[in-house]
């Protein structure tokens, strides 16, 4: 079997440990974006055993990978968000490790490669909704009716849970309970 059946087939028992050995042997081998696969399948496994540090490394490896992909591989939009993802994790996976100032350094530069141009061509699901239903220009009068909305149900959840606590404090006690000290009869059946 050959080590990319391997690994696959030990990650999906869980033996990350296997999966990583396998995975390592494939850093050099398919295309680049093959290779990316391998990298983030090499974070994946590293993070699943805890080892953090290593996944750090890996997915700084992956974000590197995706900057250097050319543009008939992939557009260079799509492998910049897909970079950015990347160094975010491995930013977060290598907290106060030695390298996380380098690697951050990195990620701010493909931070500001996404945002150079400012915000345009983002788009949140929010601008494409309202976009699609010709409302864009009413965006913040519709932003304050939904908090609002959202201020209501609040309260009147509260409310209800108010009445429901007041309703079970003014019931007089249930003579269909037994007390705490009293033992059921088990031969009563």
């Amino acid at each position: 079997m050959s080590d990319l059946t391997e690994a696959i087939a030990a990650e999906a028992l869980g033996d990350f440990t296997g999966a990583l050995e396998h995975y390592s042997r494939l850093t050099e081998s398919g295309s680049p974006l093959d290779r990316v696969g391998i990298l983030q399948a090499l974070a994946r496994c590293a993070e699943k055993l805890g080892r953090l540090k290593d996944a750090g490394g890996w997915r700084r490896k992956a974000g590197q990978a995706y900057r250097a992909l050319r543009d008939e591989e992939m557009k260079a939009d799509e492998r910049d968000y897909l970079a950015l993802v990347e160094y975010r994790n491995a930013v977060q996976d290598l907290h106060g490790d030695a390298s996380l100032p380098a690697v951050a350094k990195e990620y701010s530069a493909v931070l500001k490669d996404n945002f150079s141009a400012g915000a345009e061509g983002l788009t949140h699901d929010w601008n494409w909704i309202l976009s699609e239903l010709s409302l864009r220009n009413q965006a913040e009068p519709i932003g304050r009716a939904v908090f609002v909305l959202g201020v209501v149900v609040l309260l009147a959840a509260l409310a209800l849970l108010a009445y429901d606590l007041l309703s079970v404090v003014a019931a007089p006690g249930s003579t269909d309970v037994l007390p705490s000290t009293a033992t059921p009869d088990r031969n009563a059946r």
